[in-house]
């Protein structure tokens, strides 16, 4: 990886309009999070993994990952090959 050297660097807060865009659609481009000259031209990509008790229920609420699409079933466990169970 070369030399690096470590660098403090000041991140903004989030807004509340970013936050609700992430928590509706599942991303969010958050401008001028860190100081410009600590940015890149070139994307960067990032991913969060969440995880769930295997015992949790779909409610059918609105929701950008968990939706019938996926394969849940109303009022039952999440249990779809697209959420594997990571721990017995």
């Amino acid at each position: 990886m070369g030399d690096q050297a470590l660098t403090s660097v000041e991140v903004r807060e989030a807004t509340e309009e970013e936050v609700s865009h992430y928590h509706r659609f599942g991303w969010v481009k958050m401008e001028r999070l860190i100081p410009p000259e600590m940015a890149t031209d070139q994307p960067r990509w990032a991913y969060i993994m969440s995880y769930f008790p295997r015992d949790i229920l779909f409610t059918g609420a609105p929701h950008h990952i968990f939706n019938v699409e996926a394969g849940c079933v109303l009022n039952q466990p999440i249990d779809s090959p697209q959420f594997p169970t990571v721990w017995p």
